[in-house]
């Protein structure tokens, strides 16, 4: 209670505000205002004060203060934005707003972008729900974060919201390149090291350019194993690459040649763990106790071409893409899921497997290429609007191994395998799209928007091994369904710094065939949403200090939902929720260097109606859904002497109690697991001259063992949850340059 009578006491003596300081490269700048900001949250350039709309834009020198290399690490900076994730390929999710309904999503339910190109499936067939894409942070300029559906300009999957990661464009006259090395040791773990450059060089002046950015993240484990005489097993390695050619033909043709590879490894997850009913460690808060490890590896590729063309009037854009993301992931069921299956199936005459030998092994991929091809008004008169049209082909793989194994870890001949299941799917969507603002008496905005979708979605399902006879095959099949998301907004612009707006405004997710288990449903529908919202957005002080306030209300109707019937999935429609809350973040730069900030988030959100497919009844919390989460942050620089100048800055986020499932998900095989509320800090200082920069940083201050996420969906006997702990204090060094 203490730590939150701390952040709200601190937010109101801050008046913090919403956007934190914009820079290109990775050295530090003065902080600039709100109103300065330009986002393309709505695919054009504005000043983000001027968009009617809940938006935080996190900006390069931000996220290089932080240290940022991923999602969680800018997290808290994003009122009601969190993240579950154990490390590469280990189950990932991103829930705004408190819109999320278990441990495992059955598709994404926050939209991600990269330079304009939506990256993700939209199936339900190859883990979107659990394994949102988590983008290289190097050389982006950019992180914008849309709260509330944005189902009109981008589709199907946006349902909570969308992040898109802006990258900094090819410079056409001025060659240049930054490198950044890194070192750091975590107690009670291993060290990690990184490395990352950028190459600038233009190739003819102010016609072409070619950037080049590349890096290497090995971060060492700090979760031990004893039952396999293991430490530091959560190794996790990150690498990749990313080129972008930008032409310019003509004055009025802008051409951007994208390609991007990225590559992750993980050893293990970062879960310790825990006994479920009494939410205590099992041996200790850092140590897993199983005898297979559950690795993972994801590969990434992708190629983009944009084409803008400013024809006068309108500029004309196209943006085509086509990516492939791979995963191939083990994971460690342990805890008796044979077992259990054959307790419940009548099978004879197979010897029984001891009580902690199974592992799954997902192998899926999707191939995906993407085409937007939009028209947007020109001009600074009073009507604004744009048209466009959009289509994906996704076609996906998720092949499942199941494998039982004795306890050394050694596979038993007659469950290898005991089920392999094959689940190929190809999703289309097909969609027009436009939206128009109209400004009455120079200070009235008005705007609509409209998307019409349809969607089809063909699959089957192909299972042999000896646990096959409990799992009917599906030969292919398919399902279509249309669907239509509105935007209503309005604002006012009360100065030309400060402005209040209303906001309406519908997202959903496809529907599908199902899987063939006996008691589900032989397809599931769409799931659809209505965000209202109201806000405040203000630079006052001469562009020294700023504040973004909103308040939202949700409902969310025929939640779609995993749940387990005999120890298999199948995807189901559960009842009705709402959300509900308040959100607010903010700066303030006094002067003398000094900048105060800071986010704060108040949801309520749960089940309106009893959801028994779900395992909830009405009132229950949703999942992943702290009532109150925050963050302040805090940066001085000051002169040394001559052109040297010192740095000294922290970050205190803080996180409340949350919950994984609902209290009666242990009937479908997604148990509860408490998460305890949690305060954690950094500190960070440094030297900088020009275009170097040396930073001293020490994270987890307090080494406190903050509960990320849990899983308990993999325990099918014994009542054990796998809980993702938080990295040790770890203290390193980091050093930028540029030339």
């Amino acid at each position: 209670m203490r730590a939150w009578l701390f952040v709200g006491a601190s937010f109101a003596l801050t008046a913090l505000s919403g956007a934190v300081a914009a820079q290109t490269d990775s050295t530090a700048t003065p902080a600039t205002s709100v109103s300065e900001i330009i986002v393309t949250a709505e695919k054009r350039s504005e000043r983000l004060i001027d968009v009617p709309a809940a938006v935080s834009a996190i900006q390069a020198p931000t996220l290089n203060s932080l240290g940022a290399h991923s999602v969680g690490d800018f997290a808290a900076l994003v009122p009601g934005l969190q993240v579950s994730n154990g490390g590469a390929g280990s189950g990932s999710q991103l829930v705004l707003r408190g819109i999320a309904v278990n441990s495992i999503q059955s598709s994404a339910l926050v939209g991600v972008v990269v330079d304009g190109v939506p990256v993700g499936s939209s199936s339900s067939y190859a883990q979107a729900g659990t394994e949102s894409f988590d983008s290289s942070l190097w050389d982006v300029a950019r992180v914008e974060v849309l709260r509330g559906p944005q189902g009109t300009l981008y589709g199907a999957n946006a349902m909570g919201g969308l992040l898109s990661y802006v990258y900094n464009e090819p410079n056409l006259t001025r060659y240049g390149g930054a490198i950044e090395a890194e070192g750091s040791d975590t107690e009670h773990g291993s060290g990690s090291w990184a490395v990352r450059g950028m190459l600038n060089l233009p190739l003819a002046e102010d016609r072409a350019a070619l950037r080049i950015s590349a890096w290497h993240d090995d971060d060492g484990g700090f979760i031990d194993d004893p039952t396999l005489g293991r430490k530091d097993v959560n190794r996790n390695i990150a690498s990749g690459a990313r080129a972008e050619l930008l032409l310019k033909p003509t004055d009025r043709l802008t051409v951007r040649l994208e390609g991007v590879y990225g590559h992750d490894h993980r050893d293990a997850t970062d879960e310790a763990s825990f006994d479920q009913p009494t939410g205590q460690p099992i041996v200790g808060p850092l140590i897993q106790t199983a005898n297979i490890l559950d690795p993972a590896v994801v590969d990434y590729r992708e190629g983009s071409l944009s084409l803008d063309y400013d024809a006068g009037p309108v500029k004309l854009t196209s943006i085509s893409s086509y990516q492939r993301m791979a995963d191939d992931e083990t994971i460690n069921l342990s805890l008796g899921s044979i077992g259990f299956f054959l307790a419940n199936s009548g099978l004879v005459g197979l010897p029984t497997p001891p009580a902690s030998a199974t592992a799954v092994v997902l192998n899926d991929s999707t191939r995906k290429f993407t085409e937007e091809f939009r028209v947007t008004s020109n001009g600074s008169g009073p009507f604004k609007y744009l048209a466009g049209f959009f289509y994906t082909h996704e076609a996906t793989t998720n092949d499942q191994v199941v494998t039982g194994y004795d306890n050394s870890g050694v596979a038993i001949a007659a469950y290898n395998p005991a089920l392999n299941v094959l689940l190929p799917s190809v999703f289309q969507e097909y969609a027009v799209f436009g939206q128009a603002s109209y400004t009455l008496f120079s200070r009235l905005e008005l705007t609509a928007g409209v998307r019409y979708s349809h969607d089809e979605t063909s699959f089957s399902d192909t299972n042999t091994g000896i646990l096959s006879v409990l799992v009917p095959n599906v030969p292919l099949t398919s399902g279509s369904s249309d669907k239509v998301n509105f935007l209503a907004a309005a604002r006012y612009a009360v100065t030309d710094e400060s402005a209040i707006y209303v906001r309406a405004a519908s997202g959903y997710r496809p529907g599908g065939p199902n899987v063939a288990v006996a008691g589900a449903p032989s397809t599931y529908a769409p799931d659809s949403l209505w965000n209202y919202e109201v806000g405040y957005k203000a630079s006052f002080l001469d562009g020294r200090a700023d504040i973004n306030l909103d308040a939202f209300y949700i409902t969310w109707r025929d939640i779609q939902a995993l749940t387990s019937i005999d120890g298999f999935s199948a995807i189901v429609n559960g009842g009705s929720a709402s959300s509900r809350g308040f959100e607010a973040e903010g700066a303030i730069r006094p002067g003398h260097g000094v900048t105060l900030g800071g986010s704060l988030a108040y949801t309520d959100a749960h089940l309106d109606q009893d959801s028994p497919l779900i395992g909830g009844l009405a009132g229950d919390p949703l999942p992943f859904s702290p009532r109150w989460s925050g963050a302040l942050y805090g940066d001085w620089t000051f002169p040394i002497q001559a052109d040297w100048k010192g740095f000294v800055g922290g970050t205190l986020r803080a996180v409340g109690q949350r919950d994984i499932s609902f209290p009666g998900g242990v009937a479908t095989g997604d148990p509860n697991f408490v998460l305890p509320s949690y305060v954690m800090g950094d500190l960070r200082a440094g030297v900088e001259k020009g275009r170097y920069r040396l930073t001293v940083y020490l994270d987890n201050v307090g080494d406190t063992r903050a509960r990320i996420s849990a899983l308990t969906n993999e325990s099918t006997i014994a009542q054990q949850a796998e809980v993702t702990i938080a990295r040790p204090r770890t203290i390193g060094v980091r050093l930028d340059a540029g030339f």
